[in-house]
C-alpha cells in the first residue's frame, strides 16, 4: 500500500510540474471580432430668397421653405489590425417633391418626354419622404474600404484600399475634399517620421466615348511626410500631381480667373478625341440613328490636357492653450489641345 501510495504522489507532482509547461505550450487566442455602428442624423431647414435655381426647377418662384434629414451610419469591422468600413448617406427632403419618385437623384416626367430634370429632387436630396414614406434608391455608398497593416514595414504602417475619405492635409477641404476612390498609404520610418502616399481615380473611361461619356482617365498622386521634431510641432511638406483629359466634373476643378471649370460652363472648353459635349436626345445636334452617342464632333480639335502640380507645407505648433496651424500651398500646371 505504502508503495502504491508513493507511485501515486510522485505522478501527482510529476503532473503539478508540467501544469506551468502546458499552459505555456497553449496556443493564444486569436483576436476578438468587432462591429461597431455609429454616425449622425443631421435635420434641417432652411428659407431662401432668390433661390429658385436649388432645385433644379425653373418654374418655381424665388422664395423656398424647406426641411430636410440626411443620416449618415457608419458600419465598421475588426479583427485585429484589419478593419472594413461600409459609410451610407441617405438624403430627403419633408413632403414629396416630384411627380413621380422612381429613380435616383431625380423622378421622371411621367413619359411626357419632358428632360428629367425639370422635375428634379432638390438639389442635394435623393428623395422626397411622402405620405408612407416608400422612398426607393436613395442609399448613397459614401464609404467602402479596408484598412490593413502592412506586415514587411515597420509598426505603424498601414494601406487603405477602396471608397475612402480624404488625408492629405491636417485640415479638412485645403487641397482635396470630400472623399476618394483609390489607395492610401503611411510607412512609420520612425516615431517620428512617416511617408505618406495616396492615388486617386478620378475618371475612368472604361467603354470610351462611344456611350456619350467624353472624359478620359484621369488621375492624381498626393505624396507626403510627417516630421514632428519635437513634441507640439508637426510639419508636412506635401507634392501633388494632377492629369486631367477633357472635361471633368465641377468638383475636380472650378472656374477661376476667367477660366472654366467643364464644358458645362464654357461649351467646347474641353474637348476629347475632337468631341466636346453630350446633345439632349431629340435636341438638334443629336444624332438621328438610335442607339448612336449623341455627340458634337469638331473636326481636328484635339484633347484638352491639363497638368497641375502642387507643393506646399501644412504645419501645426500647439504650447499650452496656444496653437498656430498655418498652410502654405503654391499651385501651377499647363492645359494644351
Amino acid at each position: 500500500m505504502r508503495r502504491f501510495l508513493a507511485v501515486v504522489a510522485s505522478v501527482f507532482v510529476i503532473l503539478v510540474l508540467l501544469a506551468p509547461y502546458a499552459g505555456a505550450q497553449t496556443t493564444p487566442a486569436g483576436p476578438t471580432p468587432k462591429v461597431t455602428i455609429n454616425g449622425v442624423i443631421d435635420n434641417v431647414t432652411s428659407w431662401s430668397k432668390n433661390m429658385s435655381l436649388a432645385d433644379v426647377n425653373l418654374t418655381r418662384v424665388d422664395k423656398e421653405w424647406y426641411a430636410r434629414t440626411r443620416a449618415r451610419p457608419d458600419i465598421t469591422g475588426e479583427l485585429g489590425t484589419t478593419k472594413f468600413v461600409l459609410g451610407l448617406e441617405l438624403d430627403m427632403v419633408w413632403g414629396q417633391s416630384c411627380p413621380n419618385q422612381d429613380s435616383f437623384h431625380r423622378c421622371a416626367g411621367e413619359g411626357t418626354g419632358t428632360p428629367m430634370a425639370t422635375f428634379g429632387i432638390r438639389n442635394g436630396a435623393s428623395a422626397g419622404a411622402d405620405v408612407n414614406t416608400d422612398m426607393p434608391g436613395m442609399i448613397e455608398i459614401k464609404w467602402a474600404y479596408t484598412e490593413f497593416a502592412l506586415p514587411w514595414a515597420p509598426a505603424g504602417s498601414i494601406m487603405r484600399l477602396g471608397a475612402q475619405p480624404w488625408t492629405v492635409t491636417h485640415k479638412l477641404a485645403v487641397l482635396a475634399t470630400g472623399d476618394f476612390a483609390g489607395l492610401y498609404t503611411s510607412i512609420a520610418l520612425t516615431p517620428n517620421i512617416k511617408l505618406n502616399f495616396t492615388y486617386t481615380q478620378i475618371e475612368e473611361g472604361d467603354t470610351g466615348f462611344a456611350d456619350g461619356f467624353i472624359r478620359g482617365d484621369d488621375f492624381a498622386i498626393f505624396v507626403s511626410a510627417d516630421v514632428s521634431p519635437f513634441k507640439g510641432l508637426d510639419l508636412r511638406p506635401i507634392f501633388s500631381y494632377a492629369e486631367l483629359l477633357g472635361n471633368t466634373n465641377t468638383s475636380t476643378r472650378q472656374s477661376r480667373g476667367g477660366l472654366a471649370s467643364s464644358s458645362a460652363a464654357s461649351p467646347g472648353a474641353f474637348p476629347f478625341r475632337g468631341f466636346t459635349t453630350t446633345n439632349a436626345v431629340g435636341s438638334a445636334g443629336a444624332a438621328a440613328t438610335p442607339g448612336q452617342p449623341n455627340l458634337t464632333v469638331v473636326p481636328g480639335l484635339g484633347t484638352s490636357v491639363e497638368h497641375r502640380y502642387t507643393v506646399g507645407l501644412d504645419t501645426k505648433w500647439t504650447a499650452g492653450p496656444f496653437y498656430l496651424d498655418p498652410t502654405i500651398l503654391y499651385q501651377w500646371g499647363t492645359r494644351s489641345f
